[in-house]
């Protein structure tokens, strides 16, 4: 009995025929892919046991500061009602007035302490067990557009990227924002193959929930505007626009309404979902501005925590002589952004090219902690092979790949009804990733979603926190790249594999230059440690900690004025006032220098200058 040929086959990403395989088991995936995954699956689990016992034994596991401390307070807050301040900060009115960070990521936590208890390792967990629904998610993204291969490539690379794990360990919204970004875009692809108001609704109410933990997801409606209508003159299907739009903008304004709604029965102010876009974009353009976060509003004290936040603005308030509320103070900050953007145009055309290189530079950005610090003195992060330099020279070789590709096989594989009448993709097309023309528009969809949120975080300041989430799309360019050159290799054809590795040592040579001469301050990095230990009252190890920082920087206000309180607890007065006296005499308007060194002055016996 003879075998019938298979005459027909799908199209692989290189336009090559490739024998069409029975759709496998659930989601239409090969058994053998299954095995990969679990197995990815379960070496991501454990580097992430891994990393969990290091931060455990961190000085802020008990003790986080900064957004995450602002995060923690929030949840307990909402978890167990104990709104009780932490010392010496004030009152954030989370209560009582629009939120001013987004509210999804507080909320989760929230819902994770209920559950879990006030202990601070359930949230860990319940972060890894996020992080590596977005390994899954990862997969089943990158499968949709690039096939099974490179989606486990993904998979992978999703999984040991040492940023990812790392902000699995802080109380910041990291992973909730990855698996929000993959959310929409796995659901976008999906437009290429059963495109409905059912889908519609489900993107956008996905991006929407992206945008309450990280408001730059609302600018995916327009992007997915743009791509949809790309997509619907070349593929001459208009239900891209007329089905999916209006579906997706239903979805987005269901899931921030109940917070828009919310903020004004609060305050009577409409504020969709925050309201700290005006001092965010003040703060990213004026004189002193420099791309980063500066962590003080110039003529208006520290900004360094939303606790900061109440204090700045009753100063404010003194110096206009007329009370703000939360969308007048937004305005005001705005307008003053504005002003300098409109008189500055050379310096803020400046400040976006220094942005754009520290955004897309090979150092992970500091802000409220210094992540190269943390990835260097990491027994595990820091010997994870994958850091950006490689991530984006793989996903700038894998794009230039994947363009080549589509155009070259751009008339390839498109039916003249490429939904089919019932909005459904055909069969093959459904069984695996996206191939031939159809594939270029995926490729489209996901450049578009990485530039958007490039440019949306232009006007502001840059983060490592910022740029994580589109980390994995990234990804997902760098693993078609290393597919096709396993391909190439395994097919023997070197010519072609040559020349792409080549072209990617090239690639790597030249976007690991730090061309924004970014400095990491590994003095800040110190600083916070000893911020831990202290808050956790290990004295003699938060001494040291900022010992080590002062022999960085010498110059570091902070640190003097920490390490002048331990040694005033210890008794030891004059080392503690030559340490205050420095801290006053480098920040005159730090009212904790000024303070602790007025009660060093009185002890000392010198009333008149404590006085």
């Amino acid at each position: 009995m003879t075998r019938k040929k298979n005459e027909g086959g799908a199209s692989g990403p290189d336009g090559s025929k490739r024998p069409t395989r029975p759709a496998g088991g659930a989601l239409g995936i090969a058994s053998r892919s299954w095995i990969w995954l679990g197995a990815i699956l379960l070496f991501s689990a454990t580097l992430r046991l891994v990393y969990l016992q290091e931060v455990r034994q961190a000085p802020d596991f008990s003790a986080p500061e900064v957004d995450a401390g602002f995060h923690d307070y929030w949840a307990r807050g909402l978890a167990f009602g104990d709104w009780s301040l932490p010392e010496v900060k004030a009152d954030p009115q989370i209560r009582t007035s629009p939120y001013f960070r987004p509210p999804a990521y507080p909320y989760f936590l929230a819902a994770v302490y209920r559950i879990a208890g006030p202990g601070y390792l359930g949230p860990r967990i319940a972060q890894i067990v996020v992080g590596l629904l977005g390994v899954f998610l990862a997969f089943l993204t990158m499968r949709r557009w690039l096939g099974d291969g490179a989606g486990l490539v993904a998979a992978g690379l999703t999984g040991a990227y040492w940023l990812l794990i790392y902000y699995e360990g802080e109380f910041l919204e990291g992973p909730l924002m990855v698996l929000g970004v993959l959310g929409v875009t796995y659901l976008l692809l999906g437009w290429l193959r059963h495109l409905s108001w059912r889908i519609g609704i489900l993107t956008g109410v996905v991006c929407g929930i992206a945008a309450l933990i990280r408001p730059n997801a609302l600018l995916f409606l327009p992007a997915a505007l743009v791509w949809a209508w790309w997509v619907s003159r070349r593929l001459r299907d208009r239900r891209f626009l007329t089905v999916g739009m209006p579906a997706m903008a239903l979805g987005l304004a269901a899931a921030i309404l109940p917070v828009t709604i919310r903020n004004y029965a609060v305050s009577g102010q409409l504020v969709w979902i925050t309201s700290n876009a005006g001092i965010n974009l003040y703060m990213g353009n004026n004189e002193r501005a420099d791309g980063l976060c500066p962590g003080e509003i110039a003529g208006l004290g520290p900004f360094d925590t939303c606790y900061d936040y109440p204090p700045l603005v009753a100063k404010l308030e003194r110096q206009l002589g007329r009370p703000l509320d939360e969308s007048q103070v937004s305005r005001y900050f705005a307008g003053r952004a504005l002003d300098f953007i409109r008189t500055n145009p050379g310096r803020v055309l400046q400040l976006l090219g220094r942005k754009t290189l520290l955004f897309w530079g090979p150092l992970e950005v500091s802000h409220n902690k210094v992540e190269e610090a943390e990835r260097e003195n990491s027994p595990l992060l820091r010997v994870l092979p994958v850091r950006f330099p490689v991530a984006f020279a793989l996903a700038l070789l894998g794009a230039g790949l994947l363009w080549i590709t589509g155009r070259k096989h751009r008339d390839s594989d498109v039916p003249s009804d490429p939904l089919g009448p019932d909005g459904r993709a055909p069969r093959e097309r459904r069984a695996g990733g996206t191939t031939g023309r159809p594939q270029l528009e995926a490729t489209g969809l996901v450049s578009v979603l990485i530039l958007t949120w490039w440019l949306s975080f232009l006007p502001f300041f840059v983060a490592a926190r910022y740029r994580a989430p589109i980390v994995p799309l990234l990804l997902g360019f760098a693993a078609f790249a290393i597919w096709r050159l396993w391909t190439w290799a395994r097919t023997r054809d070197l010519r072609r594999a040559g020349l792409a590795l080549a072209a990617g040592v090239v690639l790597f040579a030249i976007v690991s230059v730090n061309w924004a001469h970014y400095h990491v301050d590994r003095a800040r990095w110190h600083y916070a440690r000893g911020r831990g230990f202290s808050n956790t009252q290990r004295y003699d190890q938060a001494a040291t900690e900022f010992q080590e920082a002062l022999e960085i920087n010498p110059d570091f206000s902070s640190a003097h004025v920490d390490l002048g309180v331990l040694l005033a607890m210890r008794q030891q007065w004059d080392e503690s006032y030559r340490h205050l006296s420095r801290a006053a005499e480098l920040e005159p308007d730090n009212p904790f220098a000024q303070q602790n060194l007025g009660g060093v002055l009185e002890v000392q016996g010198h009333l008149e200058d404590a006085r």
